[in-house]
């Protein structure tokens, strides 16, 4: 069963949202936490996402995500 998304997902943001919903479930997936981090690094800079944008998007619908971003990044 699928939930209804957080956020409006556009064209423009659904990167984003992808990568916060991977963060956000890393716990279900079948690799360590460095792994999966350097996957997801490799993706947003794979494709030239902004980290400000990643960062507003977590605070509007994922505020997990958004602390630990905040604390790792000192936002």
């Amino acid at each position: 069963m699928l939930d209804k998304p957080r956020l409006h997902v556009t064209s423009a943001n659904y990167k984003y949202l992808q990568v916060l919903d991977i963060l956000e479930n890393k716990g279900r997936f079948y690799l360590n936490d460095e792994d999966l981090h350097q996957k997801v690094n490799r993706f947003i800079i794979d494709n030239h996402m902004d980290f400000g944008k990643l960062v507003g998007l977590a605070s509007k619908g994922y505020p997990n995500i958004f602390l630990t971003l905040a604390v790792e990044t000192r936002v």
